[in-house]
């Protein structure tokens, strides 16, 4: 009583709806999250959509499997565009320039390849228009974090590349975007497209990538939370934002 109506729940995919990359689904789960879709209409839960750095393809996947074909659109590669299920429309957030991105990811990838083994250490992931995503090949010692602090410290050595991209990470890859592109500024984007206010949002997120979100939603009034799983440095910026952490 006395709260605002939420009218949007905003979800990461990795670690939230999923285990993470390179695991399997458990179906039980999406089933649950499949009936969320009959609730909502049923008794005016609010809308799910999706905040991620995946691509729409896999957004897409993930969106018929669980039914959430709603009216509003989900914000897919860290805030580089929006996707409306309904329609398939596909929006990109109006802060890219899309020629001169695509010549500064090209001098991205030029400095990483002498500083690190293709294939051995990391691997591009494929399938985004935008976003560049680099992860850290299975069975060596590099992880997510550590390959973030290298990429960033490479970077850095290239000023006039470093200050025109936004480095960060989610708990499966490390994402590079144009400068001032991310789920934050994807967020923007959205609620200035759908006419919902930050106060009528709740957010779900793991990682470091879903911070910008955290802050805008929390200090507008809406609501975020985190899984027992997310990061350490997720839980207490969500508990410090009076978000909720479950167990």
């Amino acid at each position: 009583k006395g709260e605002k109506i939420l009218k949007v729940i905003l979800v990461d995919i990795e670690g939230n709806i999923t285990l993470g990359k390179g695991t399997h689904l458990i179906l039980k789960d999406l089933a649950l999250l499949r009936k969320y879709k009959i609730y909502s209409e049923k008794r005016g839960y609010p809308e799910a959509v999706f905040c991620t750095g995946r691509s729409q393809p896999f957004v897409e996947m993930l969106t018929m499997a669980l039914d959430w074909f709603y009216d509003l659109p989900s914000i897919v590669e860290n805030g580089s565009a929006l996707w409306w299920p309904k329609t398939d429309d596909y929006e990109l957030n109006p802060k890219i320039n899309l020629q001169e991105w695509l010549d500064i990811k090209t001098s991205v990838v030029k400095t990483l390849l002498p500083a690190f083994k293709l294939d051995k250490e990391f691997k591009f992931e494929p399938g985004k228009d935008i976003c560049l995503s680099i992860s850290p090949m299975p069975n060596t010692p590099e992880n997510v974090e550590s390959l973030f602090q290298r990429a960033k410290k490479e970077l850095k050595k290239h000023p006039q590349i470093f200050s025109k991209i936004s480095v960060f990470h989610s708990n499966s890859a490390v994402d590079i975007n144009p400068k001032g592109v991310d789920k934050g500024s994807g967020l923007r984007f959205f609620s200035q497209r759908t006419k919902i206010k930050f106060s009528e949002m709740a957010a779900i997120g793991d990682s470091l990538g879903d911070f910008p979100v955290f802050k805008l939603v929390a200090r507008g009034g809406g609501k975020v939370g985190c899984p027992d799983n997310a990061s350490k440095e997720c839980k207490q910026l969500v508990r410090k934002l009076g978000g909720y952490v479950s167990s």
